[in-house]
């Protein structure tokens, strides 16, 4: 066997078990959890109502307004559309809602393939192969009922089509446009792809600049004028309306980065960590990142403009966290970290490049190793761990089975959109429940509660915080235990359901 061709074997191999772990996640069919369900209730509104369970699925008036969590569901336009057409033709279910990000995030790993080959053929091929098909949070966005394997797809799909712009031969005109117009169109698809295109236009201007030639420097100002015009109206018309609530800066204040002060250094220390684990693994994520520093310091040495392009897409985000415009932080990130594994990839192997030849086969077996580490976590975390521990289902169930006609249901603001998703499959009208229920505070201490507690039997449907922490929902229990008498309760992780009685 040729050694192009374990190659090959060897990344289909780790295509084949990326695709695996995704597909057995999806396969286990928890519950959908708060933003989830949000998303999906946004996605029935906007498709005129989905059937659902025992009847037609319907949200009250202005909920989608007046309710924090499923006001707070900014997605992509083609994200919310494709979701559409499969809800519309499946209906509702938890498989039907994972199954756009199962197979984008199928679709991911080939297309990264295809990314690396052009980029760095050979063995560091299939190793980013497969730290891409064991990359924890690829596998867990990929059976989650959000958009964040779509942000990943389209930032591989933008190195894909701009990467060849950086060849010395280049492409031909036609092609070089085709291929502009293509990553531009990608921005209907992410919101996070502005940051990579961003990357790759200041990119290509600085390298058409060094070199001096008139024709590269046209090349990419004419590329650059291609995205701008694309960039308008996905702004106004996309990104704009998506990002613009003051709820979700409100949420996001801790991942902008902070003014120049005390605080600076240890928000780029977190962020920094953070990055890393993202990236590869929570124990190692010291070492990730200082080989990540190696390949980005070795591709600006050797004007390596792809990498350098492939890391950029993050450094804008940054920015743009500077500006409080965007956050820098969590599942925000997933994005960045294709290209990031580009580079760490890059580094592993200039750093074996350099190394005597006695001690290549040492490095070469410790990159083998934290694959191995990589691949077990996977499994462990995949298909031997609860990846969704919370299952509002399973709570809400409990409430089912002790329900009486009449009851009443006061469901928090977090508790709503779980409630009006899970509602018309166990038999629960809407109707029955006051939604959005919170507490007047005075001096620490709860008061009242913004609708009045009717006698008789109340369920108090909420997504716990911690109580030191004093989240929205503690003050409404506080409340509810000071008076009435409690008679049950179920929690499944973050979901609570507890019975109460008001004589």
């Amino acid at each position: 066997m040729t050694k192009s061709r374990l190659i090959q074997i060897t990344a289909l191999v780790a295509i084949f078990a990326g695709c695996a772990l995704r597909i057995s996640l999806y396969v286990k069919n928890y519950s959908l959890f708060l933003d989830e369900c949000a998303l999906v209730l946004n996605v029935d509104a906007q498709t005129a109502g989905l059937g659902h369970g025992p009847g037609s699925f319907k949200l009250p008036p202005g909920v989608l307004t007046e309710n924090t969590q499923l006001a707070n569901q900014p997605a992509p336009l083609a994200f919310y559309a494709a979701e559409g057409v499969v809800l519309k033709l499946l209906g509702p279910s938890e498989k039907a809602a994972r199954l756009v990000p199962l197979l984008l995030g199928l679709v991911t790993l080939i297309v990264f393939w295809r990314l690396n080959r052009q980029l760095q053929p050979g063995w560091p091929e299939a190793a980013a192969v497969w730290i891409a098909a064991l990359n924890p949070s690829l596998i867990s966005y990929s059976a989650q009922a959000k958009q964040y394997s779509m942000e990943a797809l389209a930032a591989i799909l933008i190195l894909l089509l701009c990467c060849p712009f950086f060849r010395e031969a280049g492409l031909s005109r036609r092609r070089f446009r085709v291929n502009a117009i293509f990553a531009a169109l990608l921005l209907w698809f992410s919101f996070s792809a502005v940051f990579v295109l961003a990357a790759v236009g200041l990119t290509l201007l600085i390298e058409s600049l060094l070199s001096r030639k008139r024709e590269r420097i046209v090349r990419s100002l004419e590329a650059g004028t291609i995205w701008i015009a694309v960039f308008i109206p996905v702004f106004f018309v996309s990104i704009r309306p998506g990002l613009a609530r003051h709820t979700l800066h409100d949420e996001w204040i801790a991942d902008y980065m902070p003014r120049v002060g005390p605080t600076l250094i240890p928000w780029l220390a977190s962020k920094a960590a953070e990055v890393c684990v993202i990236l590869f693994n929570k124990r190692l994520w010291p070492l990730v990142g200082a080989v990540l520093v190696v390949g980005l310091v070795a591709a600006v040495r050797r004007k390596e403009w792809p990498y350098i392009a492939a890391a950029g897409g993050l450094f804008v985000c940054a920015i743009a966290a500077a500006a409080q415009l965007y956050p820098f932080g969590g599942r925000l990130l997933l994005f960045a970290v294709p290209g990031l594994i580009v580079v760490l990839v890059r580094g592993g192997r200039w750093i074996v490049d350099i190394l005597d030849v006695r001690w290549r086969p040492v490095a070469q077996f410790a990159v083998a190793v934290a694959i191995l580490w990589g691949l077990q976590s996977a499994v462990r975390g995949t298909l031997l761990t609860d990846n969704f521990p919370d299952e509002p289902r399973e709570a809400l169930r409990f409430m089912e089975q002790n329900w009486r006609p009449s009851d009443h249901i006061f469901a928090t603001d977090y508790a709503t959109p779980c409630l009006l998703y899970y509602s018309p499959e166990l038999g629960l009208e809407p109707s029955a429940a006051e939604l959005g229920v919170n507490a007047v505070e005075k001096q620490g201490q709860p008061t009242s509660l913004s609708i009045s507690v009717p006698s008789g039997r109340v369920w108090l449907v909420e997504m716990r915080t911690p109580w030191l922490a004093r989240g929205p929902s503690v003050p409404i229990q506080e409340f509810m235990e000071a008076h009435s008498r409690k008679l049950a309760q179920r929690d499944v992780q973050w979901t609570s359901v507890i019975l109460f009685d008001k004589p």
